[in-house]
């Protein structure tokens, strides 16, 4: 193989690789969602509006986007 056929090569397996990783990622923030529910819906969306309930919506949603 040449020089630019290898780069090439090398891009797709790249591309390719970095869908996987995404894929995962997803995977596991849906998987946590899962696992923290529960405990959210307890702790956060029963109780009344505070700073620390604030905080952690913000932290827990504000990066999904």
């Amino acid at each position: 193989m040449e020089g630019p056929a290898l780069a090439e090569l090398f891009k797709d397996i790249n591309n390719q690789s970095t869908a996987y990783i995404d894929v995962a990622i997803i995977a596991l923030v849906i998987y946590d969602s899962f696992l923290t529910i529960g405990d959210e819906v307890l702790f956060i969306w029963s109780k009344k509006i505070s700073l620390g309930s604030v905080l952690y919506l913000l932290a827990q949603y504000c990066c999904l986007h």
